[in-house]
């Protein structure tokens, strides 16, 4: 498998870095959870951040999705150019990294 590096540069002020999440009350506090846990619980639709600025992310080079859970893809959510960019080796990812945080 051939890997990319991703450097998230900027984030969206915008819908575009949001993903939809469910949250469930537990307790009096609204909570995310892998499986709901009851029935009964009340839920609601919540938002999440999908990328942050300053992340360094390993991507397959051929799907372009990150290795590993939760697989994100980057060119759905960002602007390549823009809000992120994409190098062949670790060490211009990390410079790069270095200068955006």
């Amino acid at each position: 498998m051939r890997v990319k590096f991703v450097v998230v540069t900027k984030v969206p002020k915008d819908d575009r870095n949001l993903a939809d999440e469910v949250l469930y009350r537990i307790d009096g506090k609204w909570h995310v959870v892998d499986e709901p846990p009851a029935d009964n619980v009340p839920w609601t639709w919540g938002k999440k951040q999908v990328f942050r600025k300053g992340e360094l992310i390993v991507v397959d080079a051929d799907t372009e999705r990150e290795i590993g859970y939760p697989m994100r893809k980057p060119s759905k959510w960002l602007i390549e150019g823009e809000e992120y960019e994409v190098f062949d080796n670790i060490e211009d990812a990390i410079k790069k990294l270095k200068e955006v945080v």
